[in-house]
Parts: C-alpha cells; structure tokens; sequence
C-alpha cells in the first residue's frame, strides 16, 4: 500500500475513534443531566446550568463533526488565520521596536 494511502487510511480511523469518544461522552454527560452541572459549578458558581449545557452540547456535536470530517477544513483556516494574525502582530512588533 503506498504511503499517501495509508496516511489518509489512517487519519480516518483516528478521527473516527476522536469522534466517536467525544460523542460517546456528550451522550454519557446527557444521561446523567446533573451530573455535567455539579462539575460546571466547580469553576462556575453562577452560570453553571448554563456552562453544563453548552459543554455537553459541544461534546455532542463536536464529536459528530470531528468523526464526519467537518473539523478538519475548519481548524486548518482557524490555523492558518492564527499564523498569519501573530506573523502580523511580530511584524508590527518589530516595526515598532525599530522606530
């Protein structure tokens, strides 16, 4: 099997076990409804309903997207974006160092 293939092969096989693992959890957190609230209030005295929820609604759909693929082309823009925004900032860095 050449080399590229077996590199996709595998990407695949781990996104999906990613996925599948954080899908696994979101739906385990849904089972157990209080369970990600009392945990949210451990950072999070006021607002814990609402952290508890938007945590298990991440894991949820989050794991569904990164096992669908659907997170790769997004982290790789949000990547790209990040590079390209700090090379500016140490540009801009060094412009101001030197005037």
């Amino acid at each position: 099997m050449e080399h590229t293939t077996l590199m996709l092969i595998a990407e695949a096989v781990l996104r999906v076990i990613l996925g599948w693992r954080f899908l696994i959890s979101g739906l385990s957190n849904v089972g157990r409804w209080p369970n990600p609230v009392q945990t949210a209030s451990i950072l999070f005295p006021r607002g814990a309903t609402f952290f508890g929820l938007v945590a298990t609604l991440l894991m949820v759909v989050g794991g569904l997207g990164v096992a669908a693929g659907l997170q790769t082309p997004l982290c790789s823009a949000m990547q790209q974006a990040t590079s390209v925004f700090s090379s500016g900032c140490r540009n801009s860095a060094r412009t101001f160092a030197s005037s």
